[in-house]
């Protein structure tokens, strides 16, 4: 075989197009399995906070309870849902750049971003369900020893999501 021969070979050469079908299967959020765990996560968020502020008027007395109390409470849960929508939505559509590397910094922007908005959502909605269940009972020395023990409970939660969204980021 010479070179002529070769160089036709290469002109007749038909490109593989199943990296393209590959890469079109994985950005479409079929088949990648890092976005079904965080659509399984989502599911059982949305679940759960659904179905706790379908309940808590009446299994937590939220008729007795002051107005502004429902309200954060009811506002700070809607705040997270639809800060997890957004985040899955995100995650959905990472390619935003003309190249890789601009698409990867921009992606690291909106994590960032990202990160501190769930930090303060996820702190705020803890906050505002302490002040729920505190805003109509009577304290004490004691409650306030056993408040402070749920606030620095709070605090410590509030630092271990910002570990793992630091090593997260960092990855």
């Amino acid at each position: 075989m010479n070179i002529d021969d070769l160089k036709n070979d290469w002109k007749n050469l038909q490109p593989d197009n199943t990296g393209k079908k590959e890469q079109s299967f994985q950005t479409k959020g079929r088949g990648n399995n890092q976005l079904k765990a965080i659509r399984l996560r989502l599911a059982i968020e949305m679940v759960s906070y659904v179905l706790f502020l379908a309940v808590y008027y009446t299994m937590f007395d939220g008729d007795r309870k002051p107005l502004y109390a429902n309200l954060l409470l009811v506002g700070s849960f809607l705040l997270v849902i639809i800060h997890s929508l957004t985040g899955y939505l995100a995650a959905k559509n990472i390619i935003s750049g003309e190249n890789i590397l601009q698409s990867m910094t921009i992606y690291h922007k909106k994590l960032k971003g990202y990160a501190v908005v769930s930090l303060l959502t996820r702190t705020v909605s803890l906050i505002c369900l302490l002040i729920f269940f505190v805003s109509s009972i009577g304290l004490n020395a004691e409650k306030n020893r056993m408040l402070f023990g749920l606030v620095l409970i709070v605090a410590i939660q509030a630092y271990i999501n910002y570990k793992i969204w630091s090593a997260r980021i960092k990855k």
